[in-house]
This record gives C-alpha cells, structure tokens and sequence, in this order.
C-alpha cells in the first residue's frame, strides 16, 4: 500500500486556506489511507483527497443507464456534498474508474475539526465553495453550449484524464450519445 503523501496533502489543503503546525498535527492524527478496487463506492460518510486514482460521480436511471456528473483524479477531494451539508441521502453513486488511494476522514472528524479550530471551518466553507462553483460551471454548459463546445471544455479541464476514461462516460457526462461523441472527436481530430 502507499505512503500517507503528507506533501500533497498541505499542499492542496494549503493552496484552500492557511492552517497552523500543531492544526496539521492534529489532523494527521485523524487521517486514514483507503485503497479502491474499479466499481468500488467511495465512503458515503467521508471526505477525502485522491491521493491517486480515478472515480466517477454518477445517478443509475431505472433503465441501467448511468448519467456522469463529475469526474475526480488526483488532488480533488470528494465527498457526498448533500451528505456533508445536509445528512440526506441521494441517488448519486462515487465510485473508483481504476485502482485508487484516497486520504480520508469521517464526516464526524471533520466536523469535529471546525468545532475544534477556526482555520477548519474556513477550509470546509471554501472547499464547498469551490464545489458549488463547478457544479454552476457545469450547469450553464450543459444549458448554452452545444456537444462540440462542451466537449473541447472537457478536454481543457480534464486534459489526460480522457485516456482513462471510456467514452461511454465520457459521452454520458457531455450529455450525449456515443456515437455523437465519436462524430465530433473526428470533426476535431
């Protein structure tokens, strides 16, 4: 199994807020390692930093098909927002795409930590932040843009990450079919 990346841990939590030595101490004390099979469901009661690794954020329709909300890779964090914010349950599925390695907390440590120090609370409010800003990102793309627009504003935000996907999500997540997104991968090429 791999290391606890302690660097890439302050270096993502550092590039969100500012947090105190004796902070980092504590929080490393909570931190665990979780590895990730493909089609394994990330932790519906944790937050976490993709430490290595891919997952998809997804809803499973009635049919079997599944709709592609996000995709996350290394130094993302993931969580079930709606978890986090709200203790409801939704519909969406995380799940590993490939072999993955995920620094984790529990919901409850979290929480624990914004009772505990300032710095916390003000990291959680910016990483929602954050969250809140891609979803609406996504959203007026999927509303303005058409399929070529959209896909080439994947291509610039996910870069590499397209070689390890299957179209098939890929397409899913762009909104479109397949064989609509084989057309205009050729029209691009």
């Amino acid at each position: 199994m791999q290391a606890l990346d302690k660097n890439l841990l302050e270096k993502r939590i550092g590039s969100v807020t500012s947090i105190p030595i004796s902070e980092w101490q504590h929080f490393l004390s909570l931190v665990c390692l979780r590895q990730y099979r493909p089609g394994d469901e990330y932790g519906r009661n944790h937050v976490g930093l993709i430490q290595s690794g891919l997952f998809r954020a997804f809803y499973r329709q009635e049919s079997g098909e599944d709709l592609h909300r996000e995709f996350a890779r290394e130094e993302d964090f993931i969580c079930y927002l709606t978890l986090y914010q709200t203790s409801e349950t939704e519909d969406l599925v995380i799940e590993a795409v490939e072999p993955s390695v995920v620094t984790t907390l529990t919901l409850d440590q979290l929480e624990g930590l914004y009772k505990r120090h300032l710095c916390w609370a003000d990291f959680g409010r910016k990483i929602t932040e954050e969250a809140l800003m891609k979803k609406l990102r996504r959203e007026r793309q999927l509303l303005s843009s058409n399929l070529a627009d959209r896909y080439q504003q994947f291509r610039s935000d996910y870069g590499a990450m397209e070689a390890r996907l299957p179209q098939h999500m890929i397409a899913s997540f762009l909104g479109a079919s397949p064989v609509s997104l084989s057309r205009i991968r050729a029209t691009l090429k």
